[in-house]
């Protein structure tokens, strides 16, 4: 297991640049970083203790000493500006270094964990030895969509989010993707970290992700909880998209996606939310977009949601145009014993819309089992 922490992979490439501008400008992917940074030494400089030009005492003429005096000076101004120029790109380094170190000192629960051959954005809170709850994003988002979940649940649970494949600062390879990827990705990645067993919570196209991974590995499992996604999506809808980001790239899906993601009230009052939402989706790699819609316009597991086993929790907003209250019926139909409910006032991501409602379905859903569990060990 490789497991890289954001200080170490955002300051090993700081050698591979000669200037300040350069330091800041560092890359997001983990994959173009050198392997160590270097020290202040390394940088070539000339000691101050190299010999000048010598005057000799004997039969020296004026124009000789003229001559060995202009050629020391120059010697001299030459040191000196390169010891200058040293100085300089030295304190740069350092403030550099200084800087990133700084922003991320508060964030160092982030990792890069390489997983079924990829490197994988992390991040987890929460007590080391609570119960694991893993959070998966869904198409065009990354792990931040849950951070409304983490303030609720850190405090007794070890709350586990990621990045799926091509999106956030998970590596982005060449589409196309399969949903068998994407599963053994997680699987992989679960290796990674030592889980046996989580409780997982999917949205969207994590909760594909989720629906199938139940199926193939019930054992790993404590938990379910689907939000607002479907067994079998629209083909030819998704063609379009496909296509038109192909063409185009992803910044065409922005404004659709907010549209269909959140209702209008909850857009027009909470602009500087859905600003930070827009920013996301543009910040899509174009590969990890291709790759995930084409997963969740080929998925259809229908016929396979009877193997599901986990305890289940089917969530919905029910102004969800993507993936309507219906697709959640059919899940709710052949997943056995699964829970449905359905969230007023949310349309594609009630965990954003509403928070408060979202995080109570989840605790009581968790509690009542954690609640069983604990009995069924006594």
């Amino acid at each position: 297991m490789e497991r890289i922490t954001r200080s170490e992979s955002r300051i090993a490439g700081v050698g591979q640049r000669s200037s300040c501008a350069a330091l800041h400008a560092m890359p997001r992917s983990l994959t173009a970083y050198g392997p160590s940074a270097p020290t202040l030494r390394e940088f070539p400089q000339r000691p101050l203790s190299e010999p000048y030009p010598r005057v000799s005492t004997h039969h020296t003429t004026a124009k000789e000493l003229w001559h060995c005096l202009r050629a020391a000076a120059k010697t001299l101004s030459v040191k000196i500006l390169r010891r200058l120029l040293t100085i300089l790109l030295s304190t740069c380094i350092i403030r550099a270094l200084k800087q990133k170190s700084d922003a991320i000192a508060g964030d160092m629960n982030v990792e890069h964990v390489r997983a079924n051959g990829i490197l994988m954005r992390c991040q987890i809170d929460g007590p080391a030895n609570g119960r694991p709850l893993l959070l998966c994003n869904g198409l065009a988002t990354d792990m931040s969509m849950w951070d409304r979940q983490v303030s609720e649940f850190a405090a007794d649970y070890r709350v586990i989010r990621y990045d799926l494949r091509g999106h956030g600062e998970t590596s982005a390879t060449v589409p196309p993707y399969s949903l068998s990827l994407l599963v053994e990705d997680l699987r992989s990645f679960l290796d990674a970290l030592g889980l046996e067993q989580v409780h997982f919570v999917g949205m969207s196209l994590g909760g594909m992700v989720g629906q199938s991974f139940a199926a193939r590995y019930p054992n790993r499992l404590l938990s379910l909880v689907l939000c607002d996604t479907t067994a079998k999506a629209n083909r030819e809808i998704w063609e379009g998209r496909i296509q038109q980001v192909r063409l185009e790239g992803v910044r065409p899906m922005v404004e659709p996606s907010l549209e269909r993601w959140f209702t209008e009230p909850f857009r027009q009052a909470n602009a500087p939310l859905i600003d930070e939402v827009r920013e996301m989706i543009k910040g899509t790699a174009v590969e990890g977009y291709l790759g995930g819609a084409g997963v969740v316009m080929e998925q259809d597991q229908v016929r396979q949601l009877h193997r599901i086993s986990a305890p289940t929790l089917i969530i919905v907003g029910r102004e969800d145009v993507s993936t309507p209250p219906a697709d959640a019926e059919v899940l709710h139909k052949h997943i056995t014993g699964s829970t449905l409910h359905v969230v007023d006032n949310a349309a594609h991501l009630p965990n954003i819309e509403q928070p408060e409602v979202f995080n109570k379905l989840l605790k009581e859903f968790l509690t009542r089992l954690d609640g069983v569990a604990a009995e069924s060990r006594q």
